[in-house]
């Protein structure tokens, strides 16, 4: 019968064994210095606690060993005689051996003089080979652990310089805008001497039809187009989207003056651009504001009662919780408005241009409009839009209601 020889583990397997032991150990080092350093110093104070508790039964194991093994094993043995005593019990067995063998005695006395000795070197060799073996598994080990947290606390300062030029970066842009913003609030003097001099105008007992001089219609126009929106810090934060509070400054002094309405909307309005205006929370109550470009403007929670938003563009407009009672929307186009929460009470959306892409809060909106609010133009909005759920952008993870327009 043959039998099948076992497949014996090369010393490689071994080593790299260690290797692989001493990385998942030195990983676990990593991240338990981690932990610790999350959480308290009673965690680390635990930590030290045990590592000293295991290494104080440690020493005492090897300190009485002889006791220890000979309460398990019954005898007492002497460590220091151990090496000594192997070495008689081999020659023993060797001169047995060579008693019982069919040679001459000079023979027998070459093998009762080599045979101890090669058996001696055959144990140290195997001794020495497993010593360094243990060595070599203890090295590498050591090597993984130094070379894991070496490695993982590389990665760590990657993150952190990472980190720190991201922030830095963010700081440069900070500053760019910042630069950009000092230089757009330089236009506040200019607007103050515009309006100065608007004031001047009305103030004139000979202005009777309250308007303005071309030349200073002209530079209200040109003012209105150089504040162009920028973004600025709000609690250490770059705001998301360009915005022009002076174009909001500058168009509310108009509306609060007394220019003749009419002046206002044909002459100076058709041509201003207050894009991006800054007009959230503002009493615009019976506003002029026929065919004015508010793109983009923000009108959050803004009282528009009564006033006369018709031609206007409001398109990207932020109209969200505006007060639009009796408001005139006619010809308005609001594509892509936000209109949540938005008061239409009695407005009038007769001929409205565009309402496409409008979000709004509620999924029956269009019919909300038009049987309960009954508003003017309503029956116009039912039949070329409908109210459909998806993302408002490509970070949204859930889809809310938003007018579209009937293909």
């Amino acid at each position: 019968m043959i039998r099948k020889n076992k497949e014996v583990k090369s010393n490689n397997e071994k080593l790299v064994l260690g290797l692989v032991i001493g990385a998942i150990i030195g990983f676990l080092i990593y991240w338990s210095l981690d932990i610790v350093g999350d959480f308290s110093e009673i965690v680390f104070l635990i930590l030290v606690t045990v590592a000293v508790v295991i290494s104080l039964i440690f020493i005492v194991l090897i300190w009485f060993r002889k006791r220890i093994i000979k309460r398990f094993f019954g005898k007492e043995i002497e460590f220091e005689t151990l090496l000594k005593e192997t070495q008689e019990t081999i020659h023993l067995v060797a001169e047995h051996a060579t008693e019982k063998l069919p040679l001459e005695n000079d023979k027998k006395d070459k093998i009762n003089f080599f045979a101890p000795r090669i058996v001696n070197y055959i144990l140290w060799s195997n001794f020495r080979n497993w010593g360094l073996k243990i060595m070599s598994s203890f090295v590498l080990g050591l090597g993984g652990i130094v070379t894991t947290i070496l490695v993982l606390n590389q990665n760590k300062l990657f993150e952190i310089q990472n980190q720190k030029i991201q922030d830095q970066n963010k700081r440069i842009e900070q500053q760019t805008h910042l630069a950009e913003a000092s230089r757009r609030s330089s236009q506040m003097f200019i607007m103050g001497e515009v309006l100065s001099d608007l004031n001047a105008e009305l103030e004139d007992p000979k202005n009777k039809n309250k308007t303005l001089s071309s030349t200073l219609t002209g530079r209200i126009i040109s003012l209105s187009r150089a504040m162009k929106p920028y973004r600025y810090l709000v609690n250490d934060t770059l705001i998301k989207s360009p915005s022009s509070p002076e174009r909001g400054q500058l168009l509310i002094s108009l509306l609060k003056s007394k220019i003749n309405g009419t002046f206002l909307e044909e002459q100076i309005l058709s041509d201003s651009y207050f894009a991006s205006a800054e007009l959230e929370r503002v009493n615009l109550e019976n506003a002029s504001l026929k065919g004015a470009s508010l793109k983009n403007a923000d009108l959050s929670e803004t009282n528009l009662n009564d006033a006369n938003l018709a031609y206007a563009n409001l398109s990207h407009a932020n109209l969200e919780k505006a007060n639009l009672d009796d408001t005139n929307l006619n010809h308005a186009n609001l594509s892509h408005a936000n209109l949540r929460y938005t008061i239409f009470t009695f407005a009038d959306v007769t001929d409205i241009k565009s309402i496409d892409s409008a979000k709004v809060h509620r999924y029956d909106w269009i019919v909300y409009i038009k049987d309960s609010l009954q508003l003017k133009g309503a029956d116009q909005i039912f039949n070329s839009y409908r109210v459909d759920s998806v993302y408002y952008s490509k970070k949204s993870t859930t889809k809310m209601p938003m007018i579209i327009k009937n293909k």
